[in-house]
């Protein structure tokens, strides 16, 4: 088992709280996101907020 530092478990906790914050940021905003799916990149797309017209999808991820 590794273990870490103090330090280095805040670094790691703070780059995890903005990464969730700018994942749900792209997710209100109805944009795309490159996230890491079984040892790939992939696209997931999420459905433009509920004030444009054409907002009826869910989120789907497109495998590159």
């Amino acid at each position: 088992m590794i273990t870490i530092s103090a330090d280095t478990q805040k670094m790691l906790e703070s780059l995890k709280t903005a990464v969730g914050k700018a994942l749900e940021k792209k997710k209100c905003l109805g944009q795309y996101a490159i996230v890491w799916d079984e040892n790939k990149p992939a696209v997931v797309q999420y459905p433009a907020p509920k004030n444009y017209d054409n907002s009826e999808g869910e989120k789907r991820v497109v495998k590159t």
